[in-house]
């Protein structure tokens, strides 16, 4: 028993001086180690793109370190221990563009070669020498050319795309609920304020086969004649009423045609529709007050000008052509007094040949003039007039300036302005998602670029979908 327990005190004794030698020795290396200068370098390189996933290439650069290049194979781990590449040594880089990056240690030339690292995150190993000890850190990120740039400009190109798809119909739906808030405000007027018959020639125009109105060009007319219509309307019946109550009686017979259209006229408090635009869309030339005070005044001087037929005819010898002429007067004279404001033109027509026929009469000639029948005036004579090509290619160059003169500014500013927007967009998602990253090239990375562009073109969609949700001020 006593032999026993002195041999297990001496193997203690022996494990315990064999334990002390590997520390020992583990001491003298790490001093060894801690000898060694140490660097620390993080490698920000570029690596090109494709339209397609490609492998990564190898990367060569030149470093400026201390002492000999190592011989083994160093690993670069990225923290998820996924994107792992390797380190060699080539024997050298003369071939390698670029500068020599230096590590601070020395400035011996290590030539290195990175291989199978991929872009979108840092990898790290340590890279151990005889002369000095090198954290190396790289990372690599995609050329702006081709992928980011493809990237950015569609994502950014498909916000406007689908900003303008959104609010394609709502111009036209804020524009049509607008109209019909003109035309619920123009039912609710008194009728002395009221356009009649407008909601009908609204919705014949809205769904008319030939020349339709969309909601955008009824706006601003109804709108107007709402506005305007009605005080114009007055003004002109006013004006009318002045001169058939005016301090001097007409020299036109109480019972003539256009007075007592006048006098309905001028005695109307309502208004429609048409007073103001045909059927087929288009503005009348003047309101129909002020066509029949034109009309009466016109009346007026073909009037006096059958007074001065009159006194010619008077005057002519013998009294066989006085009895000729004097039924082709009475026949104008009653023309003239049931004729319509349509019919003046006809009548000025049938006064002229008149006074032709009283010229000749003057001068001695026989000539005799058929008696106007009221179907013949009614007959509008005119020539026919035709353009040659010349002239109406000159007419279409002037309408094709005018319009160039038109849309010309308006197209530049425009594409000016869209311009514009578009490269801040770039610019924005440029900043936010790409140089803002020492590492590009994962999927999440392009995607964080392509939300970042598609974005900043969102914004200004959804600023012109609220203007145009804007209602214009009621007149």
């Amino acid at each position: 028993m006593a032999r026993r327990k002195v041999w297990g005190s001496v193997g203690c004794l022996v494990l315990m001086l064999i334990l002390v030698c590997l520390h020992c020795e583990t001491i003298a290396a790490d001093a060894v180690t801690s000898d060694k200068p140490q660097a620390e370098m993080k490698l920000r390189l570029s690596a090109p793109t494709a339209l397609w996933p490609t492998p990564p290439r190898p990367i060569r650069l030149r470093l400026a370190a201390l002492g000999k290049q190592p011989k083994d194979t160093v690993w670069l781990i990225d923290a998820a221990g996924l994107n792992v590449a390797t380190v060699t040594f080539p024997k050298s880089c003369a071939e390698v563009p670029g500068p020599v990056r230096f590590t601070g240690a020395g400035t011996d030339e290590w030539c290195v070669e990175i291989a199978k690292l991929f872009a979108g995150s840092d990898s790290t190993g340590t890279i151990k020498a005889e002369a000095m000890t090198l954290k190396l850190t790289a990372g690599v990120r995609h050329h702006w050319f081709l992928m980011p740039a493809l990237v950015a400009v569609l994502s950014i190109a498909l916000g406007i795309f689908t900003t303008w798809l959104s609010t394609a119909r709502l111009p036209d739906f804020v524009a049509k609920k607008l109209v019909d808030d003109v035309l619920a405000r123009n039912a609710s007027r008194v009728p002395s304020e009221r356009i009649g018959r407008l909601d009908e020639w609204v919705s014949a125009r809205r769904q008319s086969p030939v020349g339709a109105m969309d909601n955008k060009a009824l706006l601003p007319i109804v709108r107007d004649l709402l506005a305007y219509g009605p005080r114009e309307a007055r003004a002109a019946r006013e004006a009318l009423r002045q001169v058939l109550d005016g301090p001097a009686p007409l020299p036109l017979p109480a019972q003539s045609t256009l007075v007592n259209e006048a006098e309905t006229e001028a005695s109307r408090a309502t208004h429609s529709i048409q007073d103001f635009y045909k059927s087929d869309g288009t503005k009348v030339d003047r309101h129909p007050a002020t066509e029949l005070l034109n009309a009466i005044e016109r009346a007026m001087r073909l009037t006096r000008r059958l007074d001065r037929a009159a006194g010619r005819i008077n005057g002519i010898k013998p009294p066989e052509q006085q009895e000729r002429l004097r039924p082709l007067l009475k026949q104008r004279q009653d023309l003239l007094n049931t004729a319509h404001v349509a019919d003046l033109d006809n009548v000025e027509r049938s006064i002229d040949r008149l006074d032709d026929e009283i010229d000749r009469a003057q001068m001695g000639r026989s000539d005799t003039l058929a008696m106007d029948t009221a179907q013949s005036i009614a007959v509008v004579e005119h020539k026919a007039t035709r353009q040659t090509p010349a002239v109406a290619a000159t007419a279409g160059i002037v309408q094709m300036v005018e319009r160039l003169q038109v849309l010309l500014p308006a197209g530049i500013s425009t594409s000016g302005a869209v311009a514009i927007v578009a490269f801040v967009a770039v610019l924005t998602a440029i900043s936010s998602s790409y140089y803002s990253k020492e590492t590009f090239g994962t999927w999440t990375d392009y995607l964080a670029l392509f939300l970042s562009g598609f974005g900043s073109s969102a914004i200004s969609g959804i600023l012109a979908t609220l203007l145009l949700w804007r209602k214009p001020a009621t007149p």
